[in-house]
């Protein structure tokens, strides 16, 4: 955003820290000695007390930028000290008085900054600025597209954080539970088959409770050996690719989702943290479905990551997923296997095409040349 005012205004970021070459002032400092800006921004995401001091104390015109604000409920029984900020976050917003405009990242949180504060400010919602088309001017990572061709089976992708409203676990549980139903309804005794050539990333494997886990412990060594080499050479099993990092405030809920990984019978589960940009745009290209069953977004990123990737997706059916994919992907209240497989989720049986074509439709809602046209405009008539 501030790269985008850069070309007509001069910005100052203010904030506690900043990425490394990133020239900022501050919170503290500003804080102590304002120099009389006519304009501010608040990014408000999270409990920050220097931040509602300067927007308190800001005597020119205020934009709050609203990307909403986790609720406490579910995060409470994971950690209960970021639970409380989260809380915390929300009741100062509602401390804060009503900004000369509320810029909100969706409508859903529009929506929602009213529900809290019972406030009704000037409001226009604006999309947040992504990384997504740099992502499309990255080539392949070769070594990463070499280990992905290994799997012939559908590839399914979740991008983001490792947290408890992401509902990570219950999307490995859901999945694995309905490709492990067959078409009678009973659940398969069948080993999953194929391994990734993910050996180091990968979630370890427990057979359930089975006839065929009672059959494998009489198993010897040596054929159990043979069994994992001729799963080598298959990759046709389904495999989930997580990219996102487990957070350390969430110990518990981490457990609870590479649990959820290591019960899997016919899903394999793949984490993989510290991806790189063309580590991540290889797996935006290769996978066959973007999936995720998030509890609660203001608005996901990753979703038009995959727009513009023509990547064809399942979401929860939301008013914020519905309003971020523009109502081109497949929704769901529990997921089931049409939605990893069916046509209309953009995904065929046959070959895996993709038919989504969605790219231009994140160029004309979501691409930087938009957003940068529609800020500048907000700006000029808010001041």
């Amino acid at each position: 955003m501030a790269g985008a005012l850069r070309s007509r205004h001069a910005v100052r970021i203010v904030c506690v820290h900043c990425a490394e070459g990133i020239e900022y002032t501050p919170a503290s400092d500003y804080l102590k000695n304002p120099p009389g800006d006519e304009l501010l921004i608040y990014h408000y995401a999270v409990e920050w007390d220097v931040g509602d001091q300067i927007y308190n104390s800001f005597n020119g015109t205020r934009i709050l930028r609203y990307h909403n604000v986790t609720p406490a409920r579910l995060l409470r029984s994971y950690n209960r000290a970021v639970a409380n900020a989260c809380h915390r976050g929300r009741e100062r917003l509602t401390a804060l008085p009503a900004p000369d405009l509320l810029l909100a990242d969706s409508k859903e949180n529009a929506i929602d900054y009213t529900s809290v504060t019972g406030k009704n400010p000037a409001t226009e919602v604006l999309p947040p600025f992504s990384q997504t088309e740099l992502l499309l001017s990255i080539e392949n990572d070769e070594k990463l597209e070499a280990r992905l061709q290994h799997y012939s089976g559908k590839r399914l992708l979740f991008v983001g954080r490792i947290s408890p409203h992401k509902n990570v676990h219950t999307l490995i549980e859901d999945i694995d539970r309905v490709l492990s139903v067959d078409i009678n309804g009973a659940v398969s005794d069948e080993a999953p088959s194929g391994a990734a050539p993910f050996r180091d990333e990968i979630a370890s494997s427990h057979l359930v409770q089975s006839r065929w886990q009672r059959l494998w412990q009489h198993v010897s060594k040596s054929l159990r050996m043979r069994f994992f080499t001729e799963r080598d050479r298959s990759g046709s099993h389904p495999v989930l690719f997580i990219v996102g990092a487990f957070s350390p405030a969430f110990p518990k809920y981490n457990r609870m989702v590479r649990r959820a990984a290591s019960r899997s019978r016919t899903l394999e589960v793949i984490f993989l943290n510290g991806t790189s940009l063309s580590e991540l745009a290889t797996l935006y290209r290769l996978a066959d479905l973007f999936v995720t069953a998030s509890l609660h977004e203001g608005f996901c990123v990753p979703v038009i990551e995959s727009m513009a990737f023509d990547l064809p997706m399942a979401l929860p059916d939301s008013a914020v997923f519905r309003e971020t994919s523009r109502g081109r992907a497949r929704y769901f209240k529990r997921i089931t296997k049409a939605d990893l497989t069916d046509e209309s989720a953009g995904v065929t049986e046959a070959a895996n095409a993709r038919k989504n074509d969605t790219r231009e439709l994140f160029f004309s809602h979501y691409g930087s040349a938009v957003l940068t046209a529609r800020l500048l405009q907000i700006v000029s008539v808010i001041r």
